[in-house]
């Protein structure tokens, strides 16, 4: 997994997601909601997987972002506090991903985040 750049600072009002990995392809990222879900079900079980494409253009070619969206920004904000401090990373984020499932089930990519 490799280590991903910093999403975008939520705006004010906006849904909030926790983003917890990047990843090289979509059977990965479906793997690691499986794991993360499975590791911290008290945070996770009621969020939804989502995911959102980003390139950074330096050659390494796309990622996925894996979100978990369900829940207002200050909510994410105290999630990813608990997260972070039992070792797993996690940015608050805004809720700009497609379900992981719609996109598993498409065998599409993501749109570009």
């Amino acid at each position: 997994m490799a280590a991903p750049a910093r999403p975008p600072a939520p705006a004010a009002g906006q849904q909030g997601a926790l983003h917890l990995a990047s990843y090289k392809d979509l059977s990965t990222a479906l793997n690691g909601w499986r794991v993360l879900s499975r590791r911290y079900p008290a945070e996770l079980e009621r969020l939804k997987p989502t995911i959102s494409r980003i390139d950074f253009g330096d050659g390494r070619g796309p990622f996925l972002r894996l979100y978990a969206a369900g829940l207002s920004l200050d909510e994410a904000r105290r999630v990813c506090d608990r997260l972070k401090q039992a070792g797993q990373y996690c940015i608050a984020a805004p809720d700009d991903g497609v379900p992981i499932e719609r996109a598993a089930a498409a065998g599409s990519r993501p749109p570009a985040g």
